[in-house]
């Protein structure tokens, strides 16, 4: 399926571009129009009175434009099935038809002779990427067409609106609020016309407004409706300061306690160092201590802001600020519990396999929602649903369904940064650690080998995408994880169980964070240290051409690695036949021997006479 899903992925995001681009020059011929026809033309050139996409559509509703998208992928699923009907139930060579169905019709048997034909591979492909081509379309379309969005490119509006908050409050990014929140639409009012809408927003507010907003709650409220600068989300709507804004509907009961959680986790907190303030949030729900928005009993001063500032500027640098993203990390460590508790207990994989849905879904909600998180909870649904069913978890499998069904699911999400940095480490570290691993283990101990092979190989696959993002490349990155890792597993379950215990038990929530910031505390030493010199990056080209050097420089470096290996087996074959040590057995011995005898001379210069 990782073919598949690559498919998917690069449909998904040539419909994007092609829809972007039908509007920009749409968006030009309107803006030639009306220049055209204020400046006095021909008359042979009749003014725009809309956009092409608006004549194009204007006659159908938004229902029907959905009805037609469902149709479309039924078709699209309907033509795999008759691929695969045919390939299963065709003709022989001798052209008398066989029913190629196994008899026991075991699924990877269905899958193997699915493999062997050139012409289904072509035919899924095409079928799966013309389903996710139509989905973004279709998403595209509907966003397009949504009234909030016809708002926002008239001009900056001041409207009425029913939001729905779809993450926590956290502080503003930008300088014209105090504290910012994702959310949704229900309804939008202008000029005393409501209308429903779902566009995504990202929702400003000061503080007088912030203390009252919490995830999941309804609110009504009025603000000014402007197009997105930065970020994922198009539109942003900044509360008014004498703005009426009330609660419509409560947030969910589950989201209210998990809203509780954190905001006693984040006051027990509160008695750590400034480190530990920004750290043990952020490695334990994603989410930075400077961060959050929220009414805390504690007297003590706000973060430094240049302090924080700082110290996420040196964890980037030094290659570790991953660490703050809740990822797959935190969902191995919950399973890896589960697992060794219900096998001291015997207990079937059934059990097993739902006990191990409901943790991860317990994890999930108490996070800071992210892409990361959604991926990693999807693929670990799909690796417990192969454990129900009695088959082996394969992460290349789950992966590429969690990206198939994500991307057909909600199409934006071909364009996140986030999802894609998730979905590449993954499969970096699936497909490359294991060799990396077994390579780097002729020259170094077990453990420095296992280690370094993980963070090679999920660099490997998301450097490309790092410099798109930012153009420099963290030299001191693998380095820099090894020294971390004895800490991260420590602190991030220190962490969990502070956030587990902070309502109920405050006093003993703060013994687990301290624990936590101890090990945070290492991360930050380290950080300042390393991170903040001049030497810790290396300024590189950014943009497309950026990433095509560096994926160029990766294969460059694979090859020439793996002509000395081949290299050096070759002597070790040699060697053996003579009777004398392998070349690389030499160079680890030598290794050695150099760190031992380095050893012993600073232990005679430092000895005292």
């Amino acid at each position: 399926m990782l073919p598949v899903a690559l498919c998917v992925w690069v449909a998904a995001l040539g419909s994007h571009a092609v829809f972007a681009l039908l509007i920009g020059q749409q968006n030009s011929m309107a803006s030639a129009g009306q220049s055209k026809s204020k400046s006095g033309g021909s008359s042979n050139t009749q003014p725009l009175s809309g956009t092409m996409m608006d004549q194009l559509l204007g006659g159908l509703s938004i229902e029907a434009l959905s009805q037609a998208a469902v149709l479309a992928l039924l078709f699209a699923g309907l033509a795999v099935l008759l691929v695969l009907s045919r390939r299963w139930f065709g003709e022989n060579e001798k052209g008398t038809k066989t029913n190629r169905v196994p008899d026991d019709s075991k699924v990877w048997q269905v899958l193997n002779a699915f493999r062997g034909n050139r012409k289904i591979w072509v035919m899924v492909l095409a079928s799966s990427a013309l389903a996710a081509f139509i989905a973004s379309m279709s998403a595209d379309v509907m966003a397009y067409r949504d009234p909030a969005m016809a708002l926002v490119r008239e001009s900056e509006s001041t409207v009425e609106a029913t939001v729905r908050l779809d993450s926590p409050v956290t502080a503003a990014s930008s300088w014209q609020a105090d504290c910012q929140a994702n959310a949704h639409f229900s309804v939008i009012g202008h000029d005393g016309i409501w209308q429903a809408s779902g566009s995504h927003i990202v929702l400003y507010a000061n503080k007088p407004v912030c203390g009252r907003l919490s995830n999941g709650q309804t609110i009504r409220t009025s603000g000014t409706l402007q197009a997105a600068r930065y970020g994922m989300r198009p539109i942003w709507l900044t509360v008014d300061d004498d703005a009426q804004t009330r609660v419509v509907e409560r947030a969910p009961p589950v989201k209210r306690v998990v809203d509780s959680m954190q905001r006693s986790f984040f006051s027990v907190t509160e008695g750590l160092s400034d480190q530990g303030r920004v750290l043990v949030p952020g490695l334990t729900i994603g989410l930075l201590g400077q961060d959050f928005m929220g009414a805390s009993t504690s007297k003590r001063e706000p973060v430094n802001a240049t302090f924080a500032t700082l110290l996420e500027m040196h964890f980037k640098d030094f290659g570790i600020m991953h660490l703050m993203a809740v990822s797959g990390g935190h969902f191995a460590l919950i399973g890896s519990l589960i697992r060794s508790g219900c096998a001291r207990f015997l207990l079937p994989r059934q059990i097993v396999a739902i006990l191990t849905v409901l943790a991860y879904s317990a994890l999930a909600s108490a996070m800071y929602p992210s892409d990361s998180v959604m991926r990693a909870l999807i693929m670990g649904f799909f690796a417990a649903s192969a454990m129900f069913a009695g088959r082996r978890p394969q992460a290349i499998s789950a992966l590429s369904w969690t990206v198939i069904f994500v991307l057909l699911v909600n199409p934006a999400m071909a364009r996140s940064y986030g999802f894609a940095l998730s979905c590449a480490s993954v499969l970096g570290i699936v497909l490359c650690a294991k060799p990396i691993a077994e390579h780097l283990s002729a020259l170094l101990p077990k453990f420095l080998a296992d280690g370094m092979s993980v963070t090679i190989a999920a660099q490997l696959f998301t450097l490309p995408l790092q410099v798109l993002m930012t153009p420099t490349l963290p030299l001191l990155s693998v380095p820099a994880n090894l020294i971390v890792a004895p800490f991260v597993d420590f602190s991030t379950l220190s962490g969990l169980a502070g956030l587990v215990f902070a309502s109920s038990m405050p006093h003993l929530a703060f013994v687990f964070v301290w624990l936590s910031s101890c090990g945070t505390s290492v991360m930050q030493w380290c950080a300042d240290t390393i991170g903040g010199s001049q030497s810790a990056t290396m300024p590189w080209a950014g943009g497309v051409g950026g990433a095509l050097m560096v994926v160029v420089c990766e294969i460059g470096t694979v090859l020439m690695f793996k002509a000395f290996f081949g290299m050096a087996k070759k002597h070790d074959k040699e060697d053996s036949v003579a009777g004398s040590n392998g070349y690389l057995m030499q160079l680890r011995s030598k290794g050695t021997i150099w760190l031992r005898e380095t050893e012993q001379m600073f232990e005679r210069l430092w000895r005292p006479d």
